[in-house]
């Protein structure tokens, strides 16, 4: 069986936990507000949702230039090999 004593430092240790996860809630919800405000500003979205979107967006539009690009190499390449003919 706990003393008080073992009972009070067990609250003790208890307390300074909490203290320290509140802490650590608070810095975690100030760098969720700095990336949700540098979202809005660098990409006009206000939700992970709509920042999800946006990124699938512009991983579309990415493959798109690739698709675009690579076919722009074999015309590339095919014109030096009828130059080369």
């Amino acid at each position: 069986m706990e003393t008080s004593r073992e009972l009070g430092q067990k609250l003790l240790r208890l307390k300074e936990q909490l203290e320290r996860k509140k802490a650590e809630r608070t810095e975690l919800q100030g760098q969720l507000k700095s990336v949700m405000e540098m979202l809005k500003r660098q990409y006009g979205v206000k939700t992970l949702e709509e920042a999800r979107a946006k990124m699938e967006e512009l991983e579309r539009e990415v493959r798109e230039y690739e698709m675009e690009i690579y076919k722009g190499l074999e015309k590339i390449e095919e014109l030096f090999n009828e130059i080369e003919e």
